[in-house]
């Protein structure tokens, strides 16, 4: 009678006999009853959870009552004279019973919990047990409903009763089910290990095909995070304003920064666009707010009027902060990034701690108090190192940016052959031209080129040459890439007849690729044995912006040699065409006033100098030095592509930045008279494109003068760190060579010295050891308290590893209120808003049931310790309320209370009556 005592003194257990039986059991609701006969082992910390869960289950109507079948009017009642029955904890519903419940399995507050709210929600929650269920699941909401499912290791679990309790909360909003078997979450963004919970939204509300579209749910699974992430998920994530209010929905409580994105009718484009990238990127990483200016008061304190614009609010701030930079895709990206919160690398990255947080939940539950000390000791040092990590973790470079932004876009790889050790050599020998891609799928720059690689595939889909690009995983395929000495990655090697040719040493663009391939599919040297093959030579060419002519006499061996030894080198980047008869001479002289031997570059995109005459002796390393810079433009736009090979000649520039206003048309044609006259031939003189504010040219001008008009001339001198922006009232050809002349001789002063910077990380990286040592460390005391958690586990709570009861302090306080830390108490907090919520009050449907009728001189059921006044507030709404007139009938499907193999025959029988 021990356990009876205990009994007594509960809080939250009904206590009823046979005369109250009937009307106890006729509400709508479920009723939850244990019938004691003795004390049994375990009993005691049973009754200890039963009671505490019964202040809790109270918020969701579901009373919980003990009757004592040892009193004389008790002993008739069925489940008294049952066998067995003390073993077992039966429910009931409009006066039927539906399921038993093996004590076993009740073992804790959690365990009590998810199995009555799973047997309450049991049309809500279905258990899906295979990925066809889960995927006839999709079918049936697709277009209608976002589905939030959940893998649970087992029936009872701490994550699975924080599943339970928000999809009470939130289930006029999203639908919700589970499984406990792996094999239904196939297809699914995941690196699950079976001793894990994930969760995942199913976004079937806008999907057109099966499966749906999913998320995965990486922060951690407890009441109030899962919670906020699900109301998260309840708010659109693009707010317009004013098209959808005068308010956005975004509150501090939901623990996103805010995006403004500020925008008129002729930037709305662009903003549109970039709100699109930012959504597909960062996901729920902020909320995203469009701003038409036009139609709405923006009353933002540091809004400058501009547009596109855009800021970041942080929730822990008052005004929105605004990007001061030029517009761009990039400035906008690292402007948010650098402004979140919460740096998005991190909510994205699969969170390594949470299957350390889903282990250490159940030696929490059942552990000794070392457990806690560890695991507050391990908090306090992450939290230390917080923002540390985050300082390392956001050092990635512009590529690494970007093919983080890019991640979620598919590839486009069909016309791209994917090598094997079987495939590759056969393809080597069996193509005649063939570039082979060999990367790694870790390795930031292999993914950015990957996707231009798949580009360039498709564009070269139509050409002769049957698939010309293929590619190897040298994480997948060691073997292969080790037997080419593959050692940097990407490489990119070009095979002709099934042997080597080259490795490509170009741009990693696709443009660069393709015109790589349509130019190695030529013949290199073309032989031109008429004049007429000259001719057409020399005309330009669609395809290829440089060609080059060599005409030579049949006594001109060393010339054409070296000629042909030069053209075979460069085969992969320019066409070349040779008359080695003398048939050219005339052409020569006519068309480029050149005697013969004479090679010649053709530029077709040059209109200031289409061709340049080689002027020196017939030397390769000479010819091919002349090459390399004789190729470009007289006066190149200056672009990515080009700077590299102007830069090496250690030559001071001139960049013009130019609009399509006439005065900027004018200033070209003075600087190409210059370029044509060749006044200044030490001199690189360039331009660039500057017609808005977000355009490359625009940011490079901004940055040499900060209140800059076009057009515009700077003189800037990279290796002295010196600019000189050009004054002057009128632009003429005086004017502008005179300035030029000025600067030369030293007589214009510096208008800025550009800053020497140079490419290091921002912070020291991570101290790997240190890390490796304190894992070590942490594990020792996991299994330490995870093999005391066992014996728990194995023989219940409050018993030693023989099976003996232990009537110690530590277990008696182990489950009593003042064991509360702060987490269940947030979680509290947490369940009472749930409740407050709209959700219970308004939903469709829905009615409020009987209160629970507690018979005379009774205990009645009271609210959870500490929480009287919010429950009180809250007892005419909730208790007894009915979720959509739950009707349990025979097409009842079986609850699994546990994946363990311990589940009772007679719980599957009885599953067979109902």
């Amino acid at each position: 009678m021990q356990v009876w005592n205990y009994i007594q003194d509960s809080k939250h257990i009904v206590r009823i006999s046979k005369e109250v039986m009937e009307p106890f059991l006729s509400g709508e609701q479920v009723r939850v009853i244990y019938y004691y006969k003795k004390d049994i082992p375990r009993l005691r910390n049973f009754v200890k959870a039963y009671d505490k869960s019964g202040g809790y289950l109270n918020l969701y109507g579901v009373p919980v009552a003990v009757v004592n079948c040892i009193e004389e009017g008790n002993k008739v009642l069925d489940k008294c004279k049952a066998e067995g029955s003390e073993n077992r904890v039966y429910t009931y519903s409009n006066g039927h019973e539906l399921l038993e419940l093996e004590l076993e399995t009740m073992f804790d507050v959690n365990s009590i919990m998810s199995n009555i709210l799973q047997l309450l929600l049991l049309r809500e929650v279905p258990i899906l047990q295979s990925k066809t269920e889960r995927l006839e699941y999709e079918a049936k909401h697709k277009g209608a409903n976002n589905v939030f499912f959940a893998y649970q290791k087992a029936i009872g679990t701490y994550e699975h009763r924080v599943f339970m309790e928000v999809a009470y909360a939130y289930q006029e909003k999203f639908k919700f089910a589970l499984t406990t078997n792996l094999e239904a979450i196939d297809g699914l963004d995941s690196n699950m290990e079976s001793s894990n919970a994930g969760i995942w939204l199913l976004k079937c509300k806008a999907s057109k095909d099966l499966p749906c579209d999913n998320q995965k749910y990486l922060d951690t699974i407890d009441l109030s995070a899962f919670a906020r992430h699900v109301k998260r998920n309840s708010v659109p994530p693009v707010f317009n304003l004013p098209k959808d209010g005068k308010e956005h929905p975004y509150t501090p409580d939901l623990g996103l920064s805010v995006v403004y994105f500020y925008y008129r009718e002729t930037t709305e484009k662009l903003v549109r666009n970039m709100i699109k990238m930012m959504t597909d990127t960062l996901g729920q990483a902020a909320w995203f707010v469009a701003v038409d200016i036009e139609k709405y008061l923006v009353q933002h304190v540091n809004y400058n009027g501009e547009t596109p614009s855009v800021a970041v609010q942080n929730t822990d701030e008052r005004d929105p902060v605004q990007m001061e930079d030029p517009w761009s895709d990039d400035s906008v990206f690292e402007f948010v990034l650098d402004r979140l919160d919460k740096n998005p690398r991190q909510i994205f990255k699969p969170d390594d701690s949470h299957s350390e947080k889903t282990e250490m939940s159940e030696v929490e539950s059942s552990s000794s108090s070392d457990v806690e000390e560890n695991m507050e000791n391990s908090e306090d040092q992450s939290a230390d190192e917080e923002g540390r990590i985050s300082e390392v973790e956001s050092q990635d470079d512009h590529v690494a940016e970007a093919v983080f932004r890019a991640r979620k876009i598919d590839m486009d790889l069909e016309l791209v052959p994917a090598l094997t050790d079987k495939t590759f050599p056969t393809t080597v020998q069996d193509k005649n031209l063939v570039m082979v891609l060999f990367y790694l799928p870790f390795d930031h720059r292999s993914m950015a080129f990957l996707r231009a690689y798949g580009e360039a595939s498709r564009k070269l889909e139509n050409e002769t040459i049957k698939e010309p690009l293929a590619s190897v995983n040298c994480h997948d395929w060691t073997d292969v890439c080790g037997k080419e000495n593959i050692t940097l990655y990407p490489t990119i090697r070009i095979f002709k007849a099934g042997s080597v040719f080259k490795d490509y040493d170009g741009m990693l663009d696709l443009h660069e690729v393709v015109k790589t391939v349509k130019i190695m599919a030529k013949e290199n040297p073309q032989d031109l044995s008429t004049n007429d093959d000259i001719g057409h030579f020399i005309k330009p060419d669609t395809e290829v912006d440089v060609k080059i002519i060599g005409l030579f006499d049949k006594k001109h061996s060393s010339e054409i040699k070296a000629f042909k030894s030069v053209a075979k080198s460069l085969s992969d980047k320019i066409v070349f065409g040779i008359n080695s008869d003398g048939k050219g001479k005339e052409i020569g002289k006519s068309k480029f006033g050149c005697t013969l031997p004479c090679m010649v570059i053709l530029k077709a995109n040059d209109t200031i100098q289409p061709f340049t005459v080689y002027p020196a002796k017939f030397e390769e390393n000479l010819m091919k030095s002349f090459i390399y810079t004789a190729k470009l433009p007289s006066m190149p736009e200056l672009t990515v592509q080009v700077f590299p090979t102007l830069y090496q000649q250690n030559k001071p520039f001139a960049i013009a930045f130019l609009n399509e206003h006439s005065e900027s048309t004018k200033l070209r044609e003075i600087l190409s008279e210059i370029v044509k006259k060749q006044v200044f031939p030490d001199i690189i003189i360039a331009w660039m494109t500057c017609d808005s504010h977000q355009s490359f040219g625009c940011q490079v001008l901004s940055f040499y003068e900060p209140q800059f008009s076009t057009p515009a001339l700077s003189f800037v001198v990279l290796h002295e760190s010196k600019v000189f922006n050009m004054k002057v009232d009128t632009i003429s050809p005086e004017t502008v060579q005179g300035w030029i002349q000025d600067v030369s001789d030293g007589k214009i002063p510096v208008s800025r010295s550009l800053e020497k910077k140079e490419w290091t990380p921002k912070v020291e990286g991570y101290n790997f050891l240190e890390f490796i040592d304190r894992d070590e460390k942490r594990k020792t005391r996991i299994s330490r308290s995870k093999s005391e958690a066992d014996i728990m586990n194995r023989e219940g709570i409050g018993f030693d590893e023989n099976g003996n009861e232990v009537d110690s302090e530590y277990y008696e306080n182990l489950n009593t209120d003042s064991k509360e830390d702060e987490d269940a108490k947030l979680d509290q907090e947490t369940r009472m808003e749930l409740f407050k919520s709209r959700l219970y009050h308004h939903a469709e449907g829905r009615k409020h049931g009987e209160s629970v009728k507690t018979p005379k001189d009774e205990v009645p059921i009271m609210p959870v310790e500490g929480e009287e006044s919010e429950l009180d507030f809250m007892e005419h709404d909730i208790t007894g309320l009915d979720m959509e007139d739950h009707k349990y009938k025979d097409d009842i499907p079986y609850v699994p209370h546990s994946t363990d193999k311990s589940t009772s025959k007679s719980q599957k029988s009885k599953h067979e009556e109902l």
